[in-house]
């Protein structure tokens, strides 16, 4: 049985289901250590790990400004590389390493550098972010050679691994009452992503590593600089409301938006999980037509799918998240019918922006998500004043709207041409 799963874990059907059964359980396991760590440690210990993990997770993806892992997945699935996969491991895992640091480390000589990343944070936080930065940019890495090989078995396992470590300690920490400060959390989280950052490359090596060739790096440049503008933006612009309620309203302010975004996050994995397995199959295919016109009826399905799951959860918000929240959290609950648009378009657009790297991550991409930021910084700037928490949805529901809008109207015009 496993066999036969490891066998045809590429094609969409058998990699997607393994994708959601592994990462959907890792899911669960995150969304318990949400709700604990909120639960346990209030709206302002919580809002700090919530903007300390969202941060280290930026600068991970910043590290990468080669744009390797992402050049990794394409050359890998459209069998376009000039390189062994031998040398492409070992090369990967150490240029992971080295950029993970030397993007980290001046965060800790430079104090503008530290307030801008964590505004209103102690320096107890600087080293933890260094390790976890680190750790993440390698696991970023290793992720990038699972996926452009379609070794989603892997894939997920690194996801529900790194996601049991975490949540399983944590939850016998905040109840034995070991943990009371979001920094003991985010400690926590650094040693679950450097153990799992270990394990997988002692896999990767054992399985043989060729002498690394910077030769690669370069070899990466022409698809990676957009792979590593589109990516960066891409979270940023899913992260940038998180800073500015952060630095306009204050870590209460940011623990009581997180119920929301955990939300959010919860519902809109299973697009994300479907788009991991659509890049390498754009990138494979020879039909742009058929593909695109496939990718756009697959997403519009899940996506309302997934509004249609939101809705009993936003409209009875009063009963989820007074039951895992707490009261402190009530002033969450409308915030989530709020949410709703932006939920439905996030979840179409995880899975075209997919579609879109594995054809080559074209400028237009590129184009789109620089749009969909400025407005996000707009927005928010604007309807947080005006309407404080409340506008931090609306904002985020303009931008990705926007930005659906433009990589759609693309798609279509470049099968039009095919």
């Amino acid at each position: 049985m496993f066999k036969e799963v490891r066998k045809r874990q590429s094609s969409f059907a058998v990699g997607g289901a393994v994708t959601v059964v592994l990462n959907a359980s890792a899911v669960l396991a995150l969304g318990i250590a949400s709700i604990l760590v909120a639960r346990y440690l209030g709206p302002q210990q919580a809002g700090m790990f919530v903007w300390f993990d969202a941060s280290s997770k930026i600068v991970a993806i910043l590290a990468d400004v080669c744009g390797v892992s992402y050049s990794t997945v394409y050359l890998l699935a459209s069998a376009r590389r000039e390189t062994e996969v031998s040398v492409i491991r070992s090369t990967t895992l150490i240029y992971g390493l080295i950029m993970g640091a030397v993007v980290t480390l001046p965060m800790l000589i430079v104090p503008q550098l530290t307030r801008l990343v964590l505004p209103n944070f102690g320096r107890e936080w600087l080293v933890p972010m260094l390790l976890n930065t680190v750790a993440l940019s390698t696991i970023a890495q290793l992720r990038g050679l699972c996926l452009g090989e379609s070794r989603f078995i892997r894939l997920g396992s690194i996801t529900l691994l790194m996601a049991a470590l975490f949540s399983g300690p944590l939850c016998c920490l905040l109840a034995l009452k070991v943990v009371k400060h979001g920094v003991g959390v985010a400690w926590l989280g650094v040693g679950t992503n450097c153990l799992c950052a270990i394990l997988f490359s002692a896999l990767l090596i054992s399985e043989g590593l060729g002498r690394p060739r910077a030769r690669y790096i370069l070899e990466c440049m022409p698809i990676g600089w957009r792979a590593y503008a589109i990516t960066a933006s891409s979270y940023v612009n899913q992260r940038v409301d998180l800073y500015m309620v952060q630095t306009m309203i204050g870590a209460s302010g940011l623990g009581i938006y997180s119920v929301v975004v955990s939300m959010m996050t919860l519902l809109t994995q299973v697009p994300a999980m479907l788009g991991q397995v659509l890049l390498p199959l754009a990138a494979k295919g020879r039909d742009p037509r058929s593909d695109t016109i496939r990718c756009l009826k697959r997403a519009a399905i899940v996506g309302a799918m997934i509004v249609v799951v939101a809705l009993p959860v936003a409209f009875g918000g009063k009963f989820f998240v007074g039951m895992l929240f707490g009261p402190r959290f009530v002033a969450a609950i409308p915030l989530l019918k709020l949410a709703i648009p932006a939920i439905g378009f996030l979840s179409v657009l995880l899975m075209v922006n997919q579609h879109l790297a594995g054809t080559g991550y074209p400028f237009s991409q590129l184009l789109s998500i620089l749009v969909s930021i400025a407005v996000n910084i707009g927005a928010n700037a604007w309807l947080l004043r005006t309407l404080g928490l409340a506008g931090a949805p609306i904002a985020v529901a303009c931008a990705h709207g926007t930005r659906l809008v433009m990589n759609t109207a693309y798609m279509l015009r470049k099968s039009r041409q095919a």
